[in-house]
């Protein structure tokens, strides 16, 4: 019994892998701060959470949720959105939260 537990944790351990689509992928993701994006069309807030159960640390979690966050852009605007200026990463007990503006600059 002690064994099927351990691979099933093992399992679920593995399968916490940081994801992306590849539309995803070419969304470029900056501070909110950032001067690159001065001159783009502002598209609207994105919004993404991503779980701390399937990752191995807060780091991973962070990647995962912005991830998520391109991803919810990319969903929203699937012709527009080139980039997202992420405003905040907020972690809780189980999951971690960020908040974004997508934009079009190209």
């Amino acid at each position: 019994m002690r064994r099927s537990a351990a691979f099933l944790a093992l399992c679920l351990g593995l399968t916490g892998c940081v994801s992306i689509t590849p539309r995803a992928e070419k969304i470029q993701l900056h501070p909110s701060t950032s001067n690159l994006l001065e001159h783009c069309e502002r598209l609207g807030p994105v919004s993404a959470e991503a779980s701390a159960w399937t990752q191995p640390n807060w780091g991973s979690v962070d990647q995962q949720v912005t991830n998520n966050l391109r991803q919810n852009a990319a969903a929203k605007w699937p012709d527009k959105v080139d980039s997202v200026a992420l405003i905040n990463i907020d972690h809780e007990n189980t999951k971690a939260t960020a908040n974004g503006v997508a934009y079009k600059c190209f």
